[in-house]
Order: structure tokens, then sequence, then C-alpha cells
């Protein structure tokens, strides 16, 4: 009895395993085309920028990012930082991806970089967006999660070098806290 019983959790935990590993591999990110997409949805979004249109800006937020209470003044910082009229934006480099479970669904993430060059500056993009999440944002809607713009340097740099070390440290205790808390989404 007590070995059929072994044998029974230990089949059941080699099949959990096993569907754990199926699971998480079915969904494939596709780079270039995700970058493309996010290309044309950031043009549109600097658009709104150049325009003043703060209203077509938020519709590119998750709802969870808007509600935030230092969402209003990023927007102002995006408003007084980007000058210019749009030119450009360039797929640069992609960061991460991440999965997360949320009751009923799994949802994926992705962070990549961009290059955006107006008539009077260039600026580089770092964003995190959905790239799967059905119940919300459906037909990849790419909603961001998080989003930070930096205006090249004087010395070249996108971001100044008195603050690299503090920006790396801001991501890192960003990844521990993902990792440490729950969020709701």
């Amino acid at each position: 009895m007590k070995t059929t019983l072994k044998r029974f959790f230990i089949l059941a935990t080699m099949l959990a395993i096993l569907l754990n590993f199926v699971g998480c591999s079915s969904y494939k990110f596709d780079e270039e085309k995700v970058g493309a997409d996010m290309e044309e949805k950031l043009t549109q979004l600097f658009i709104s920028v150049q325009n003043g249109d703060k209203e077509t800006f938020k519709t590119f937020f998750a709802e969870h990012v808007i509600s935030l209470p230092h969402f209003e003044a990023g927007c102002n910082y995006v408003f007084d930082t980007f000058h210019g009229d749009l030119i450009d934006v360039t797929f640069h480099s992609a960061g991460h991806t991440g999965k997360e479970i949320v009751p009923g669904e799994q949802i994926c993430y992705a962070y990549m970089t961009f290059r955006v060059t107006t008539s009077k500056e260039e600026y580089e993009v770092c964003v995190e967006f959905y790239t799967q999440y059905e119940s919300k944002y459906p037909n990849n809607s790419y909603k961001i999660r998080q989003f930070s713009l930096f205006p090249k340097q004087k010395d070249g740099n996108f971001i100044p070098k008195e603050n690299v070390k503090s920006y790396q440290q801001i991501i890192k205790e960003a990844i521990l806290y993902k990792r440490n808390k729950s969020i709701t989404y």
C-alpha cells in the first residue's frame, strides 16, 4: 500500500513538472515583430505628446499605471522634456520578458528600448509592456506598464553618469520588489 502511494505521488509530481515546462514554453515571443509593432505604438504616443494631447497619451498605458499617484507627474515630465518634431522611432534592443499568472490566465510582458529622434533632440525610451493579457487588453494592444524617457546628454550617453548607479539600483530594487511582493494587475 505504501509503495503504491509513493509511486502515485512520484508520478503526479513528475507529471506536474512536465506540464509546467510545456505550459511555460507555449508562449513564443517574436522580438522583431513586437519591436516593429511597438515602434508604431510609440510613434503614435509621441505624436500625441508633440500635439500636447494628454488624454490620447494616457490611452497607451495599462489601467493600473494610470491610477498610480505619481502618474500625472510622469506625464508632465514627458510633455516638458520632449522637444521638437518627431522624425523617427527605432527599436534599439530587447531586454527581459516575463510571465505572471493571474486568475484564469497567463500574462506576458516584455522590456525593450527604443531610440527616438526629433528635430531638436535624441532620446532613449525604455518601456515595459504587456505582450499577452487577453482578458484586459485583447488583440495585442501592448499596454505600457513602465515608461522612461532619457534625453541624450552632452557626453553622448542617455543616462547622466552620476545617475547610472542609482538607475541600476532602481532596476534591481524593482526586480526584487516584484519577486517579494504580489502585485495585482
